[in-house]
């Protein structure tokens, strides 16, 4: 949020009363911010503003002038999944408390933010349960796969949370901990050659839960059970990551003909276990 505070003073600073600030300024700022950042960027900036205008109705302003304003419109981009190559290949060049980071990302469906406020007393490991203490999210009990509990039941514990190594301390600066994850996903992408970021179609630190809603609805858990997993309140979200691969497409194609028409259908390469 600071960072988004000293972006928008450089262009609302000039305005000396809050009541100058304009539905039409807005849109004015928009065009001209759209020209310098992704939509998604300049997005997340308005949103921040329009809150700070809002706090200051009534006591300053008698309604929000930015009401009506509109978001910019965002390209429609579907997010990347990850392969199990890919998937070999970061856990690889990672680090134990890397591959455990990476592998709850997989395995809990957990957004980052539950990820990185993950506490040691919130980690069962006799019952192989997480509980998520999280308003987004129910506070039912999250299953802990195999492999989790493996990376975890290894893990050092030193200090409150489990990804502890996200947290800034007085020798690594003051940047947060989502950015701290996020680059450190980013370098060990680098270093499993693994192509990462939207601008070419790579993986980015949210393809995570991405991947693992994805992977466990391709091996046959229902759309209810993704939902309850992720702690999704919509079905038409989660069928979202329900991605059909090209042979998952053929397959469903040569169906409808029938087998004694096509020959038999050969079963889909797609993996079937959520865990490997």
């Amino acid at each position: 949020a600071a960072s988004m505070l000293r972006q928008l003073s450089l262009y609302f600073d000039r305005f000396a009363d809050l009541r100058d600030v304009s539905a039409a300024v807005v849109r004015e700022w928009q065009t001209w911010r759209r020209r310098q950042v992704e939509p998604s960027t300049a997005n997340r900036e308005f949103d921040l503003l329009k809150s700070l205008i809002r706090s200051a109705v009534p006591q300053y302003l008698d309604a929000n002038p930015l009401a009506d304003v509109r978001r910019l419109r965002q390209a429609e981009r579907e997010s990347r999944v990850l392969t199990f190559e890919e998937e070999r290949r970061l856990l690889e060049v990672g680090s134990p408390s890397d591959r455990a980071f990476v592998i709850a990302g997989l395995d809990t469906l957990l957004r980052l933010g539950s990820l990185l406020s993950l506490k040691w007393e919130q980690v069962k490991l006799e019952t192989r349960t997480i509980v998520v203490l999280n308003a987004k999210v129910s506070t039912t009990p999250k299953p802990i796969s195999s492999r989790l509990f493996a990376a975890l039941r290894d893990l050092p514990r030193t200090g409150p949370y489990v990804f502890g190594q996200f947290y800034p301390t007085t020798a690594t600066g003051s940047s947060s901990p989502k950015n701290r994850a996020t680059r450190r996903f980013d370098a060990l992408c680098e270093l499993a050659q693994v192509p990462h970021g939207r601008a070419v179609n790579g993986i980015t630190i949210h393809s995570l839960r991405h991947t693992g809603a994805t992977r466990a609805l391709q091996a046959g858990a229902s759309v209810r059970t993704v939902m309850d997993l992720g702690g999704w309140t919509n079905a038409a979200t989660v069928m979202r990551y329900l991605h059909a691969s090209d042979r998952d497409v053929r397959d469903a194609a040569e169906s409808i003909a029938g087998s004694d028409q096509c020959g038999p259908v050969e079963r889909s390469a797609v993996p079937r276990k959520f865990t490997t």
